[in-house]
């Protein structure tokens, strides 16, 4: 299938947004606005063999594909930059601003229109002006990929496909039931379990020190320290 940013051909996609929020004072920030994900199931391969895999509800440490904004309002119109912020992937291509921020808005929604369908529903006149009306906010979108023919290692729970239709795709390596681990990484197995150790070690410490700080607050609450 094609990613909804760049419309590269991939197996899986996930795209974080993000929303410009201005504040009382003239400036604003960046605050988290939705996540979609979709894709298909495809075929992990090695030298032992292959399964079959359905990456939703996966963690993601994926190769970025692209990060791009934009364009913000400006006297009812929303004005579109032509500069993009990383190149295209192989096999991709750039969708229009507007397509792109009612991609966004329709996330919202409920009704997941696909970047391309809203190009061509938006019309001609508005894209090719470079601006549309109405809209609001800018917008920062984030697209990470599975890719076809590229490495990753992946941690997940391998069960019984029940869909099979043969013995090729009798197993299938998903998220558990009962075991929540279930990460796919672009990055080596090495790296990988020096991530997740880093990982747990941060999750160990971090939470001792946080029970010696409830601890000590609830000691300076009764008057005992």
């Amino acid at each position: 299938m094609n990613s909804p940013v760049t419309q590269t051909p991939c197996h899986f996609y996930k795209v974080d947004i993000e929303r410009f929020q201005r504040d009382s004072r003239g400036g604003g920030s960046w605050r988290h606005y939705k996540t979609d994900a979709g894709g298909v199931p495809f075929y992990l391969a090695d030298a032992t063999g292959k399964v079959l895999v359905n990456a939703h509800g996966a963690e993601y440490d994926l190769m970025q594909t692209c990060k791009r904004e934009t364009g913000s309002l400006r006297g009812g119109f929303r004005l579109f930059g032509s500069a993009k912020d990383s190149a295209l992937p192989a096999g991709g291509s750039w969708v229009d601003d507007g397509a792109l921020v009612s991609y966004a808005e329709s996330l919202a929604t409920g009704s997941g229109a696909s970047p391309l369908g809203l190009s061509s529903a938006l019309g001609g006149l508005a894209l090719s002006s470079g601006f549309s009306f109405g809209g609001s906010g800018r917008y920062r979108f984030t697209e990470c990929c599975i890719l076809p023919g590229h490495w990753y290692d992946l941690t997940g729970t391998c069960t019984e496909n029940q869909s099979a239709t043969g013995e090729h795709d009798r197993n299938l390596i998903c998220k558990g039931e009962n075991e929540p681990t279930f990460l796919i990484s672009w990055r080596s197995e090495k790296n990988l379990e020096s991530r997740l150790r880093n990982r747990a070690l941060l999750h160990i410490f971090g939470g001792g020190a946080l029970a010696v700080a409830c601890l000590a607050l609830l000691l300076l609450k009764f008057g005992w320290l």
